[in-house]
């Protein structure tokens, strides 16, 4: 049994498909990014003084827009106030909210990225 072609190879559109997949990879990205960030401040083990230090978690994903033969996305969660690194190694680990975080939604975003259609 052979391939049986029902469009030409030269009618297929590649260079959109590709385009359209990487659009949607970016979309479930952003989506990750935003329920990391929404998750590390609800579950930030430390005593708020200020505010700041949960205010300023963040998710996000460079580059921002998908560009033309781009292969990779990077999804970034930080901290934004100078003093994030002293929570995160504090008390042995144990305010650690970074990698926590990206340890639980890992699952979901390789579900999401699953059902992106082919």
């Amino acid at each position: 049994m052979g391939v049986r072609w029902t469009k030409r190879p030269t009618d297929l559109d590649i260079g959109g498909y590709a385009a359209r997949l990487a659009g949607a990879a970016h979309r479930v990205a952003r989506v990750s990014a935003f329920a990391m960030e929404a998750d590390a401040k609800l579950n930030a083990p430390w005593q708020d003084d200020t505010g700041a230090a949960r205010a300023g978690l963040t998710g996000s994903v460079e580059p921002e827009a998908p560009q033309p033969g781009m292969r990779r996305i990077r999804i970034v969660l930080a901290h934004s106030v100078e003093y994030g690194q002293f929570l995160e190694f504090s008390r042995g680990g144990r305010n650690a909210i970074l990698w926590p975080t990206i340890e639980r939604e890992l699952p979901n975003l390789a579900r999401a990225l699953q059902d992106i259609p082919r």
